[in-house]
């Protein structure tokens, strides 16, 4: 239950070359795994060189690299791991998300979801209305037994 692939269309940013490739489906994965030789061949390139965790808890360097994926006729440029030329493709987390789709394990599918934009209109109106004078007045507060040792403490230091 819950492993499948899709096909996906792996591009290259500055040419139309491309290849075709069926990708297991792994959210464990945070970016989408490809083999080197194969996106190097289509003219991507790496941009970064980073360290992962194996499942193993091995510890490996992978470059990466940006490409053009197309999944259901939908694009979006993401980031991808040049992976060893033998490794199961596998389409990650991060892809995923930039293409605001959920996995259906039941299905054997990818779903969309609404994206979170949860900060837009709750927190950040809060610390845009903070001012420092209001957080002055909460830890220079003399009467409060903690601050007070605080201010004390650190009066006796200086």
């Amino acid at each position: 239950m819950g492993v499948f692939s899709i096909h996906i269309e792996v591009g290259a940013l500055s040419s139309s070359h491309s290849f075709d490739v069926d990708a297991l489906v792994d959210t464990g994965a945070t970016h989408t795994v490809l083999s080197s030789a194969r996106l190097k061949n289509i003219g991507v390139e790496p941009i970064d060189t980073l360290r992962f965790s194996l499942a193993d808890e091995s510890k490996v360097s992978y470059e990466l690299g940006q490409a053009r994926i197309k999944i259901d006729g939908k694009e979006r440029i993401v980031l991808v791991v040049f992976g060893p030329d033998d490794a199961m493709p596998l389409l990650g987390a991060t892809t995923l998300e930039n293409f605001n789709v959920a996995v259906d394990p039941i299905g054997k599918q990818l779903i969309p979801v609404d994206g979170l934009l949860k900060s837009i209109n709750d927190e950040s109106k809060f610390w845009l209305g903070v001012s420092q004078s209001p957080l002055d007045k909460i830890w220079n507060n003399p009467e409060d037994d903690v601050y007070s040792e605080l201010l004390e403490i650190d009066a006796t230091e200086k």
